[in-house]
């Protein structure tokens, strides 16, 4: 939505070009024109034509009328409240320093940086929304996710383990059971056991249905399992899957992307 005239700004506006206003009514014009940075514009605008049409005057010979002595003394003051501008510009440089920094440092961190460190169980284990009763099943399946999310969360994760794996072999047919493959990677993940994870990602992404949220996860952690195992090119491919997903995943995707390019040597990326 555009912003709506001010006419009693625009009188400010022409009352500071022609040096009518106070000190403290100059002051009190550019904190108003803070928060409306196209009177700004417009404002150095008829500043520029006031000053070209008195340089054609002086060239012309004709001498523009003295200023009164209040006039003078506003002038002299006011050149100061321009400051107020000039801080709101150093406020948005700074903040651009800032950016640019933070790019510079993701840029600087090496590969293994860039990798997940360990998972947090709680915000990423998968469990069923709801109980179901309706189908004997899926509530076995439901009430074992349960638990071991439960078990897990009280750092029982042997206890966890077991739940999940009686899934995986009870339950193969079952559409919940990706959900098994994904807490028994995300375990082995945070035990540093690559391998045995990046197998449980892949039966997550081979065995999910419907899923959007957990497929990205699967791919996205299956990617750092593989990277944390120097398997560069297969990271890259499960990373890259992640990515075109869009979804949560889809910045910290492409910092990794971009690491491994370097690492493999890939100068014209298609993402």
């Amino acid at each position: 939505m555009e912003n709506s005239r001010d006419l009693n700004l625009e009188k400010q506006i022409d009352a500071y070009i022609k040096g009518q206003l106070s000190a403290q009514e100059s002051e009190d014009l550019w904190k108003a024109l803070l928060f409306r940075p196209d009177y700004i514009e417009l404002l150095e605008t008829e500043l520029y034509i006031k000053r070209i049409i008195e340089e054609q005057d002086a060239n012309n010979g004709q001498k523009a009328p003295s200023p009164s002595g209040k006039q003078k003394e506003t002038k002299r003051k006011r050149k100061f409240s321009p400051l107020l501008k000039w801080m709101a510009a150093a406020a948005s440089v700074a903040i651009l320093i800032i950016s640019i920094s933070y790019i510079q440092s993701e840029q600087e961190k090496s590969l293994q940086e860039l990798t997940l460190g360990e998972i947090n169980i709680v915000e990423n284990l998968a469990s069923p929304e709801v109980m179901r009763s309706q189908d004997t099943e899926i509530t076995g399946i439901d009430s074992l996710l349960n638990l071991g999310f439960k078990a897990a969360i009280s750092g029982e994760v042997e206890e966890a383990l077991g739940f999940y794996n009686n899934i995986i072999e009870n339950y193969k047919n079952a559409p919940n059971v990706s959900m098994a493959y994904l807490n028994l990677g995300i375990i082995h993940y945070n035990r540093e056991n690559y391998d045995e994870a990046s197998g449980a990602f892949e039966n997550a992404i081979q065995n999910v249905r419907d899923d959007r949220i957990l497929e990205e996860k699967a791919f996205w952690y299956l990617g750092n399992s593989y990277v944390n195992m120097d398997r560069f090119k297969d990271g890259r491919e499960a990373i890259l899957s992640a990515y075109r997903m869009n979804g949560i995943y889809k910045n910290p995707a492409e910092r990794l992307l971009e690491k491994l390019d370097e690492e493999l040597g890939i100068t014209d990326p298609e993402y």
